[in-house]
């Protein structure tokens, strides 16, 4: 890994100086030995905190794309009319499994920035997850990015997601 790369060359380079020290004292030289191994035990806290970030992360499946820190699907969750409301789109995205949810209004946003490189919306309102109360929440209309508040009883389309950490 890159860490274990680092420390070999910091170890590596210093060599020649604990052999100037050396000749110095060896209180010098002690306290070389302690900074390396101190150094030593970062790098060591270093990669195991890399490792456990690596291990936290989810794939997305074939299903879905890849977009920011979301797996987001390729399409809309689908029902006889196309259009959820809020509870039941709530309901559809963890009936899917896979962890998946409604997205948070702030997701939404970058999803209707990234929409091209996500493809398959249409110019339609789309639920988050954000509530306003307990009548309203947040949605976004992907044919100009307007964000607005919906009544949780109207029906608009919707675009699941799932976290890649844990």
């Amino acid at each position: 890994m890159v860490v274990m790369l680092i420390l070999s060359l910091v170890i590596a380079a210093s060599m020649p100086i604990i052999t100037k020290q050396r000749h110095a004292g060896s209180s010098a030289l002690t306290a070389l030995s302690t900074a390396v191994a101190n150094l030593t035990t970062t790098v060591s806290d270093l990669t195991t905190r890399l490792d456990t970030l690596e291990s936290n992360v989810v794939e997305c499946p074939n299903t879905m794309k890849k977009v920011v820190d979301l797996c987001v699907a390729n399409a809309d969750a689908t029902s006889s009319t196309s259009n959820f409301d809020w509870a039941d789109a709530n309901t559809s995205c963890l009936n899917q499994g896979l962890g998946l949810r409604l997205p948070s209004v702030e997701e939404l946003n970058a999803m209707y920035t990234l929409r091209a490189t996500i493809g398959g919306f249409s110019s339609a309102w789309y639920w988050s997850a954000t509530s306003y109360n307990s009548d309203y929440a947040y949605s976004q209309y992907f044919g100009n990015g307007s964000q607005d508040i919906g009544y949780k009883l109207s029906g608009y389309r919707v675009r699941c997601v799932r976290s890649l950490y844990r």
